[in-house]
């Protein structure tokens, strides 16, 4: 699904080499896109005239039998569907990799991470929220209930194949650059405990992406769950600015906005 204000210069034409999210889950059967509007992204995102998608893609419950296609060995389907999304999104002239962005929670947090490691030059920023990404922890943070869909990391053949989808561990010590991130976590969260955020955002920035890396971490907000709706305005406005400034920087020429987000970024980052 693709969203974005409507142009009356260019009637209903696809829009062209626009600023753009691709968001997606893919997981446990689940059907993360339903019809509704989202207020925030529409203030915070449509109204300056960017686009927003939702991707369906394979291990997500759009279709009855996606979800057994993507448990354990075949969770990486889900990642190149997402990938396969992006470059059509490209090839169709709606966006270009430094303006395309992609951002998921949960299960979804897990696969925007992996478009981190995978292909360094698909995406031009990621937002990764209350995300696994360290799949070896899973048996010692209290998350053995993820055994199940992703497989044991105490099981030899599980962690072989584990080990090529958990973000952490596909991190390369080399010359390889990374594109902008941003993990958000909770305190209070016991679904994807927040040690996972933290891990992954220390060693991005010990690595030498500190300029590029950021965290911001909730002290009462539950998994998949704002505690107030100040909570929520506020991580959207953090993700929507995150995004603006790092896949518009050709175009942005509001100073004191990108001074503003710096500013508030570094607050996040440090936090970490």
């Amino acid at each position: 699904f693709m969203v974005y204000k409507a142009d009356p210069r260019h009637g209903e034409d696809t829009p062209k080499n626009m600023t753009a999210i691709l968001h997606g889950y893919g997981g446990f059967g689940l059907m993360h896109c339903k019809p509704n509007y989202d207020k925030l992204m529409g203030f915070f995102w449509l109204q300056k005239g960017f686009v927003y998608c939702d991707a369906n893609i394979r291990g997500g419950g759009e279709h009855v039998d996606w979800r057994q296609g993507c448990i354990k060995g075949q969770i990486h389907k889900s990642f190149e569907d997402f990938e396969a999304i992006a470059k059509d999104l490209i090839k169709k002239g709606v966006t270009s990799r430094s303006k395309l962005g992609c951002w998921g929670v949960s299960h979804g947090g897990l696969l925007t991470a992996n478009m981190l490691t995978r292909n360094t030059q698909l995406f031009g920023a990621i937002v990764s929220e209350q995300p696994l990404l360290d799949l070896e922890a899973v048996n010692s943070e209290k998350c053995q209930h993820w055994t199940s869909y992703y497989g044991d990391s105490n099981v030899p053949d599980d962690w072989k194949y584990m080990q090529n989808i958990s973000p952490y561990h596909m991190l390369e010590e080399s010359s390889k650059t990374y594109c902008p991130a941003l993990f958000i976590t909770s305190k209070n969260d016991y679904v994807c405990p927040p040690g996972q955020a933290r891990r992954m955002t220390q060693r991005l920035q010990d690595m030498g992406f500190r300029s590029t890396t950021y965290f911001y971490e909730f002290r009462q907000k539950e998994h998949g769950r704002s505690p107030t709706l100040k909570n929520r305005a506020y991580k959207h406005q953090l993700v929507y600015q995150f995004f603006n400034f790092f896949l518009n920087r050709d175009i942005n020429d509001n100073v004191s906005s990108a001074v503003h987000h710096s500013n508030q970024m570094e607050k996040a980052k440090t936090s970490a």
